[in-house]
């Protein structure tokens, strides 16, 4: 099964110590949701790899992106394995109902969250 919806904001942060991309907007039923991916900034010397988060820390994990998809119209990501407690959840389709603004610093936050590693992240812009 697959969540899903629609993001009406996103963006990319960054400091000396974490990388975050990140978006949010309600799903079919108006509930809002969000879903961030984050990293350890470049500089850290310690890197725990990528951390992904569905509207709490209770549904994330490291580890579990098995792939990242970001169109102009869509962020998809497929799950490795489920998130806490979303058993049966394999992952994730966000329609992107933002600007192209936005979607471009979403991009480039995540080539620097998936840095390293070439055959998980696609972008088709």
């Amino acid at each position: 099964m697959r969540l899903a919806f629609t993001a009406v904001a996103g963006g990319f942060d960054d400091d000396e110590c974490f990388l975050v991309c990140g978006v949010t907007g309600p799903d079919g039923d108006g509930i809002s949701q969000y879903l961030s991916l984050e990293r350890d900034a470049e500089k850290n010397l310690e890197d725990w790899g990528v951390h992904i988060e569905f509207n709490d820390q209770g549904t994330g994990g490291y580890d579990c992106v098995a792939r990242c998809t970001l169109t102009r119209q869509m962020l998809s990501i497929d799950l490795k394995r489920p998130l806490g407690q979303l058993a049966g959840v394999d992952g994730f389709d966000v329609t992107l109902g933002i600007d192209l603004d936005s979607i471009n610093r979403i991009r480039d936050g995540l080539l620097r969250v998936f840095r390293g590693m070439p055959n998980i992240l696609t972008v088709e812009l």
